[in-house]
């Protein structure tokens, strides 16, 4: 069996990312051990990443995690003034997006090890997209060591023809795993790059939502010498709902311009995910057209487990949504505001499941 995780770029849906994600796996927990064999995230898909699965904790310890949670974390509203429609407009933008200011970002990490919990001996494997700023490409960085890594070199990563230029493995050392998870969630030009070693690193999603698009080729030809072993089975976190039509409009130019920059970063998720989604066929010798397909929304723990458990011999495309939009402000939020957004999100689990017969 082989399962995979995909978390992509999700900006104010940080929080619902992490609560549908920390559901998924205490569903899968009921009947099988929880954790994929290997996560693929960026920004703030790959801090949700982090944060429900390489620590040894259940889905209590991670809404404790959350709830921990402050807004000297994040961008504040670096615009002051009486031209509030800058305030407005573009920081509406900002507000939505997880990107960390430093101290509090590294005391917010040091919450995933209490009381010395952290396990060395976690068995997935987790790649983090960054983009390094000096030279201007994507960095592929791999929490484990590289021997103990399932794409052990740089053959086995298509980065030709891609924005991605480097593949550093992390040897599983703690405090490079935090400064690479802080680096992907950095908006360039707007906070602090993060140096590490020698280079600057900022938001991975310059680069992509995810990485897993570099690697749907490898993981193919590894099948094939039967070195990765079905049923396969992929999990996409979608950080909003994107099945669902929008056609609101702004009333204003520049509410349209903003309006138009956000449906163009939602479209790169969207066609990941199909990319994704194409290697998935492909791997599986599947047709679109021959699959089953199931659609819930709101669906419970027990609900989620019980379809899961049925379907654990099958090879599986499932895509996890909230039903609604649920964002949190960034820039003023107290504990109240994080909780009321993780457990709407978590009530409001829903999925699209694409099934090989």
């Amino acid at each position: 069996m082989f399962q995979a995780c995909f978390s992509p770029i999700s900006g104010g849906y940080f929080v619902s990312q992490v609560a549908i994600l920390s559901k998924l796996l205490e569903a899968k927990n009921r009947f099988q051990k929880p954790h994929m064999n290997v996560y693929f995230g960026a920004s703030g898909g790959n801090l949700a990443n982090i944060i429900c699965s390489y620590f040894t904790t259940g889905s209590y310890q991670v809404k404790k995690i959350v709830l921990n949670l402050n807004p000297e974390m994040f961008i504040k509203n670096w615009w002051k003034g009486k031209s509030g429609f800058m305030s407005s407009k573009i920081m509406s933008f900002f507000k939505e997006t997880l990107y960390q200011e430093g101290k509090g970002a590294v005391e917010f990490f040091n919450t995933f090890t209490p009381d010395g919990k952290f396990s060395s001996q976690e068995t997935s494997e987790y790649w983090i997209l960054t983009f390094n700023q000096d030279k201007l490409f994507g960095s592929l960085n791999c929490t484990k060591k590289r021997e103990s890594s399932l794409f052990s070199s740089r053959e086995d990563i298509c980065l030709s023809g891609t924005t991605c230029g480097e593949i550093i493995y992390l040897n599983g050392q703690l405090e490079k795993i935090i400064s690479t998870s802080l680096a992907s969630a950095t908006i360039p030009g707007v906070k602090e790059k993060v140096k590490i070693e020698d280079s600057h690193y900022v938001d991975g999603g310059v680069s992509n939502p995810t990485p897993g698009t570099l690697f749907t080729e490898v993981i193919f030809e590894k099948s094939l010498k039967n070195e990765i072993v079905g049923p396969f089975q992929y999990y996409y976190l979608f950080p909003k709902n994107f099945f669902q039509e929008r056609k609101t409009k702004s009333g204003t130019w520049f509410g349209e311009i903003f309006q138009n920059f956000q449906s163009l970063k939602d479209s790169t998720i969207i066609n990941d995910r199909r990319h994704i989604l194409e290697g998935w066929l492909r791997l599986t010798n599947s047709n679109i057209r021959t699959l089953l397909v199931i659609n819930e929304e709101n669906v419970t723990l027990q609900e989620i487990s019980d379809i899961l458990e049925s379907n654990k011999e099958k090879s599986y495309f499932i895509t996890i949504y909230t039903s609604e939009d649920i964002s949190v402000n960034f820039t003023e939020f107290n504990r109240e505001d994080i909780e009321n957004c993780y457990d709407a999100a978590w009530k409001t689990f829903s999925f699209h499941l694409l099934i090989k017969v």
